[in-house]
């Protein structure tokens, strides 16, 4: 995530780049980089990877469900917080101002449709995601 951060940083500083950046936060990341990176992002996502915990232990044993959402619950409320600074204070730099948004693989574990829709709908819900959940689908 220092990586991440560092290269925004050179990115926006150095070479004054104004353009759209998309960035991915790191499950377990130092909750201060990720709230540095942020500051210097348009959109950042974490990657959900499967949709249920229990898929994940299956397919990704050494993720932990709850080192993911946390950093998306982190982006959540820092976007809150300061879209509250911003109507006080007009020169707030602003915090992810296109909101966050994730990714997860369909097709690996046995989840229906009424499951995936429910997982996006919780997503949505929980952690006011913008523009669409991501959906990967596995195949074979």
């Amino acid at each position: 995530m220092d990586l991440i951060y560092q290269t925004l940083k050179k990115l926006r500083e150095e070479y004054h780049f104004h353009g759209y950046i998309h960035v991915k936060a790191i499950p377990g990341a130092d909750p201060l980089l990720i709230e540095k990176t942020g500051f210097l992002a348009d959109r950042m996502s974490i990657n959900l990877e499967l949709p249920t915990a229990e898929g994940l232990k299956k397919l990704a044993p050494g993720k932990n469900r709850d080192k993911i959402l946390k950093p998306m619950k982190q982006i959540q409320n820092g976007i809150a917080t300061n879209r509250f600074e911003l109507m006080e204070y007009k020169k707030t730099p602003a915090f992810v101002p296109a909101g966050q948004s994730t990714q997860m693989i369909v097709g690996a574990t046995p989840e229906n449709d009424y499951q995936m829709m429910m997982v996006a709908e919780a997503l949505y819900k929980n952690y006011d995601l913008k523009k669409g959940v991501l959906f990967c689908v596995c195949s074979g």
